[in-house]
């Protein structure tokens, strides 16, 4: 800050305590679309290499 404008012995900057609540509502969405995000790959992943080649494996049994 310039010095000019507020000199060091009368400026005291009020201490933040609070969140705007624009700040609050991105941090929150973005934890949440991770979440969701981290869920639905798992999901995906799992249907992939392990409920697919279970059935996979099922049907070749059956049809053999």
């Amino acid at each position: 800050m310039d010095d000019r404008l507020y000199p060091k012995d009368e400026y005291v900057p009020p201490p933040v305590t609070e969140i705007s609540a624009d700040a609050f509502h991105i941090v929150k969405c973005a934890r949440v679309d991770s979440r969701e995000a981290t869920g639905r790959i798992v999901k995906h992943l799992w249907i992939i290499f392990v409920l697919l080649p279970v059935v996979l494996g099922i049907l070749f049994a059956i049809l053999k």
